[in-house]
C-alpha cells in the first residue's frame, strides 16, 4: 500500500479485500480488517520518497489457487 494512502487513516476503518478490482463489485468477495500498518520510516509526503506502508491483517486470507479475474 502507498503510505500516502495511509496518512492520517484509523486502522480500524482499513478493510482488505482479496482480488477485488471495482469496490463496487464487493458482494461475496473474502475480506479482513487491519489490525495494524507501519509507514516506512523515511516517508516524505512532500517528495513521496520511500511511498510505501505495509498493513498487517487481523486474519489471514485462505489460501485457494485463484483469487479473480483480472
Amino acid at each position: 500500500q502507498a503510505a500516502h494512502c495511509l496518512s492520517n487513516v484509523s486502522v480500524s476503518s482499513i478493510q482488505v479485500y482479496a482480488g477485488l478490482q471495482k469496490l463496487s463489485q464487493r458482494g461475496n468477495t473474502p475480506s479482513r480488517s487491519a489490525s495494524s500498518y507501519t509507514i516506512h520510516s523515511g516517508f516524505s509526503p512532500l517528495s513521496y520518497m520511500n511511498d510505501i506502508g505495509v498493513i498487517t491483517l487481523s486474519s489471514p486470507f485462505e489460501q485457494v489457487s485463484k483469487v479473480g479475474l483480472c
